[in-house]
């Protein structure tokens, strides 16, 4: 059996450096037929050009359930709605949330954006805009990004503020000033568990959590799930491993 990638952009440089250490070719073209011993690895892609084999990692209807975050949202909460923020579609809903709760509401202009791209930030009632997506500030003190591949933890990382930095708490992504570690980090078990079931919601075999814990009442929320997460180092041999280990049991 061998490996093949099939990357959601051909310039996706995880896409690349995943075919790269498996020693295997990436799908470029939109026509493809498969042989019966390849293992396509789908990474992040919402179509394929053939129809899928028994052997395809992430099927396309999944990757599609994790690209969307309001069909996330939904799927998740079919099952286990404790481990995702609260969340609507309804701006009279935000609304309470701002004015009787006190809130802080991120209105998500785009569901199919990530890192934080396409999110408004409510904090009054001027700040609210219509959007297709609304989900609750969750108020959560740490934020982790957990690897999950077969319902099993491959890799953990902690956002943490990059050195000599005052980052913004709102949005805790690269370009604000928050990076990811690996040593030194405690996450919780439950918070563990939360990833390898969110994961298990949408049906996929991998997917890359970030998730928040609030730390007074042991809570963890899933923000997203990546399908063709950045590799690098440690991270990228975790998938690589992942990847082999899975072949090998085949």
């Amino acid at each position: 059996m061998k490996f093949k990638v099939y990357p959601y952009k051909k310039a996706s440089k995880s896409g690349r450096d995943i075919s790269r250490s498996l020693g295997c070719k990436r799908i470029l073209t939109t026509i493809y037929e498969p042989r019966r011993t390849d293992i396509i690895i789908n990474w992040g892609s919402t179509s394929m050009p053939y129809q899928s084999s028994n052997h395809d990692l992430n099927k396309v209807s999944a990757v599609r359930r994790a690209a969307n975050k309001l069909d996330t949202f939904d799927h998740i909460s079919n099952e286990s709605p404790e481990i995702v923020p609260e969340w609507t579609t309804s701006i009279e809903e935000a609304r309470h949330w701002i004015d009787s709760e006190n809130c802080k509401v991120y209105c998500r202009m785009s569901l199919t954006a990530h890192s934080g791209r396409g999110i408004v930030i409510a904090e009054t009632l001027e700040d609210l805009v219509e959007a297709p997506l609304y989900t609750k500030g969750a108020k959560n003190k740490y934020e982790f990004r957990v690897h999950v591949f077969k319902n099993k933890i491959i890799d953990i990382q902690q956002k943490k503020r990059r050195k000599g930095t005052n980052p913004s708490n709102h949005i805790r992504n690269h370009v604000s000033g928050w990076v990811f570690c690996r040593e030194g980090i405690e996450p919780p078990e439950s918070l563990l568990q939360s990833a390898i079931n969110g994961v298990d919601c949408l049906k996929l075999d991998f997917g890359a959590v970030d998730i928040g814990y609030r730390v007074r009442d042991n809570r963890s929320f899933i923000f997203e799930i990546n399908t063709a997460p950045g590799l690098e180092g440690t991270t990228l041999t975790k998938y690589t491993e992942a990847f082999e280990n899975y072949k090998e049991n085949l």
